[in-house]
């Protein structure tokens, strides 16, 4: 699958900048969480791209797929368009002609961030940046060719809802093991946060 590194690294660049530019008011350190959902909120744009490997026709209508997706993300109050994404999904999906009139499609949504981590030695900072799968669902779908299509379109829905309940449910319960964690200042900060 073909990953769009050039966004990736704008949006790095872009939030280096913003971190390195203020100084923190507070900092807060939790352990084996990650902030995906802090960073992939309503009102962000989220990225949408198809990885087509299907043959045989199987699937032969891959843009009523995405733009499907994409009215489920504007619906829970996600943006479609934007010049620097919040997360990318990818709509993947393989298969071909299981017998004369059946096709066999293995469909998988992932839901990428980007991460950054620094680490500094004797006054001297290194940056990873990288690409980090946030949420991932897949399912085997046999049926017949002629409804194939929208079975996958159908399929890709369910899951970007799946990911949509999820990732309220993970925010909530991420802000408050930050809440527990955070002390004085950051305490209050965190425990009055409202999402934008």
């Amino acid at each position: 699958m073909a990953l769009r590194w050039v966004p990736l690294c704008v949006f790095a660049l872009a939030l280096a900048w913003q971190s390195y530019a203020t100084e923190p008011l507070s900092t807060t350190t939790i352990f084996n969480k990650k902030l995906g959902p802090l960073k992939v909120l309503p009102g962000r744009f989220i990225s949408v791209t198809i990885d087509d490997q299907v043959t045989d026709g199987c699937w032969t209508n891959t843009e009523a797929s995405r733009m499907a997706v994409q009215s489920e993300l504007k619906r829970s109050g996600y943006k479609a368009e934007g010049e620097i994404p919040a997360g990318y999904i990818y709509l993947s999906a393989a298969g071909r002609r299981a017998s004369e009139n059946t096709c066999a499609v293995n469909i998988i949504f992932i839901v990428n961030t980007v991460m950054m981590d620094s680490h500094v030695v004797k006054g001297h900072q290194v940056t990873a940046i990288d690409n980090h799968i946030m949420w991932i669902r897949s399912i085997l779908v046999v049926m017949s060719k002629a409804n194939m299509s929208e079975k996958i379109k159908v399929g890709f829905v369910k899951m970007a809802q799946m990911f949509l309940a999820d990732i309220d449910r993970n925010r909530k319960v991420l802000l408050e093991d930050i809440t527990e964690n955070a002390r004085d200042v950051a305490k209050a900060f965190w425990s009055t946060y409202k999402r934008p």
